[in-house]
Formats: C-alpha cells, structure tokens, sequence
C-alpha cells in the first residue's frame, strides 16, 4: 500500500478504536459500526474489514474487561 492508503488505513483505524473507547468510557454494552468510508469516499470494503477487525482486536487486547467475551463483542449485521 502506497503511503497515501496506508495514511487512510491509519485514520480508519484510529476511528473505531477512538469509537471504542469512548463508548466504554461512557459504559455502552453494544456498539454498531457501519462499513465506515466504503460509500461516498470508497474505501475498499475487504481493506475496511480487515482495518476494522484490526482495530477491534487491538482494544479487546488493551482494554482486558472485554477479554472475557469477545465472541459477543463482533457480532455481523445481514440483511
């Protein structure tokens, strides 16, 4: 990835770990994640995916209290 895309990988990244933690600090239980820049500004849907889940891993790793359920913590929206 050219240092642009990796730039964007980086914001995206930082948007739903800082979602994250600021839905912890204010004790949230659920919390639901559009596929975030992959509309209008087109971000890839599979490199979207794979940052999300990143991000999301990372905080369960920082944040332990949510180590104990994480099967419960991702859990996929279908239509």
């Amino acid at each position: 990835m050219d240092g642009e895309g990796s730039d964007k990988a980086e914001l995206l990244n930082a948007c739903y770990y800082n979602s994250l933690q600021l839905a912890a600090d204010q004790g949230l239980k659920t919390i639901a994640f559009p596929a975030i820049s992959t509309g209008i500004y087109g971000y890839p849907l599979n490199e979207a995916a794979r940052v999300s889940s990143a991000a999301i891993q990372k905080f369960l790793a920082v944040n332990t209290r949510y180590s104990g359920s994480p099967s419960g913590f991702l859990q996929p929206f279908r239509r």
